[in-house]
């Protein structure tokens, strides 16, 4: 099969059996992480040198990364270009043929700071057009029926994959933990299966490639699992439950000359307020009645995923075996987690004495 992490390590599949695909909602998803193979590299490094290694794995193939502008791509494409190893920029722009001047895009917004990128190193990008509407109503069933996805979204994503020869890049992020609203030290590395939708179309394609960036190796995903950043957020020292509200702000701490997105707010799918960046915020009300009626048809079909909730504590003692030294540096980092416990502790002495 082809190789879409660093050697296979992340093992996903169901019911046990690696690489497969779901074929019922009684089916179990599972996802293992692997173990590493040496010491990790701090964050910033770590991302460079796994842009370095899947140049390597390209095997002769330029790597492309898709580049939409949000912080995660950012993080990408400047870890390519720290490596200084070929690699290219592709960049979709979503468009109605039949109704709009050929220079209008939809996700300008979105766009614009990949364009903005790209212009500050010289570097030409690959344009991608898709008649958006055309495309949901044609094609979009096919991409999104094989790998069980419902989002129409997706779908334009493994459509530009498909476009363009080389060796795919494309990364959602890793900052996904969650605190524990009542245990506020409590944490978990969140996993959703969804989110395996461009590991599964390579899967599918036989395609080697790097559809999860942020986990194409151990080493890179214990990085981010052992930044200082990551324990202050698990020690309660950020506000609020969710890491990805403060993804910007972690991620620019070791890519400083990187530019977040502000948050924006439109009126987006059945007149919800919307806010956040994904690139479909401002189309017109027929383009999103035609992306619901696909979202409809996909998620009665294939509606069903699973989330996993990982101990967060769990998961770095698990990935750190055989560098248990890790694993201890770790465990004093993350003194909130210790006072809570110790608290824990007296409290239900307090309470039997009573």
């Amino acid at each position: 099969m082809a190789e879409i992490s660093y050697k296979n390590y992340l093992i996903w599949g169901y019911n046990e059996v690696p690489f497969s695909l779901r074929k019922s909602n009684n089916d179990k998803y599972f996802i293992d992480s692997g173990r590493l193979t040496r010491e990790p590299l701090p964050y910033r490094d770590e991302c460079i040198a796994t842009a370095q290694l899947i140049y390597e794995q390209a095997n002769g193939e330029i790597p492309f990364v898709l580049f939409s502008g949000g912080m995660d791509s950012q993080v990408i494409v400047e870890a390519f270009r720290l490596a200084k190893v070929p690699f290219n920029v592709v960049i979709i722009k979503l468009r109605d043929f039949n109704k709009f001047d050929q220079n209008i895009s939809w996700n300008w917004h979105d766009i614009k700071f990949a364009i903005d990128w790209c212009e500050a190193y010289n570097i030409k990008p690959i344009i991608l057009d898709i008649d958006v509407i055309k495309f949901w109503e044609n094609d979009a069933w096919d991409i999104g029926s094989s790998i069980r996805t419902w989002s129409p979204q997706f779908c334009v994503t493994l459509w530009a994959i498909d476009q363009i020869e080389g060796f795919p890049v494309t990364g959602n992020g890793e900052t996904v933990l969650e605190r524990h609203k009542k245990f506020p030290t409590k944490c978990w590395d969140i996993d959703h299966e969804a989110w395996r939708y461009t590991d599964k179309h390579a899967f599918i394609r036989n395609r080697n490639s790097a559809p999860s960036f942020f986990k194409y190796t151990p080493e890179l995903k214990a990085s981010h699992l052992l930044d200082l950043e990551i324990i202050k957020f698990a020690n309660n020292e950020y506000t609020g439950t969710d890491l990805w509200c403060h993804k910007n702000e972690i991620y620019t701490t070791h890519f400083p000359n990187l530019k977040p997105r502000p948050n924006i707010i439109s009126q987006w799918r059945n007149g919800k307020e919307y806010s956040d960046y994904n690139g479909f915020e401002f189309m017109p009300k027929y383009a999103i009645e035609a992306e619901q009626k696909l979202r409809t048809k996909l998620q009665e079909n294939f509606g069903y995923n699973e989330e996993l909730f990982i101990d967060y504590d769990q998961r770095v003692k698990d990935l750190t075996k055989g560098y248990e030294h890790l694993y201890e540096a770790f465990k004093i980092k993350r003194k909130g987690e210790t006072i809570w416990k110790n608290l824990k502790t007296k409290l239900v002495q307090i309470f039997k004495k009573n």
